[in-house]
């Protein structure tokens, strides 16, 4: 809000519930931030798990028409998007 008009984004990671996930979005959100990325896997799953779309979509229900959400996590080819949006 006080970097004179330009952007910021900020990236944030899953965290141990979805609702805690949420929780850190909100307030990011809060701060007035330009747009979120959400890498859609804890800090421990990777390379063990797959991306958690699921988690993100919630975010994306709750938050997406006030804040532009940036998926980040195992979409490699076009074919993907559709899947973990």
């Amino acid at each position: 809000r006080n970097l004179g008009g330009k952007p910021v984004t900020c990236k944030i990671r899953l965290l141990e519930t979805p609702a805690q996930t949420l929780h850190l979005a909100q307030l990011i959100e809060s701060t007035g931030v330009s747009a979120l990325a959400v890498h859609a896997r804890r800090v421990a799953d990777r390379p063990r798990y797959w991306a958690q779309w699921d988690q993100f979509k919630l975010l994306k229900e709750d938050l997406g028409r006030s804040l532009p959400l940036i998926l980040n996590g195992d979409v490699f080819q076009p074919a993907d998007v559709p899947r973990a949006l």
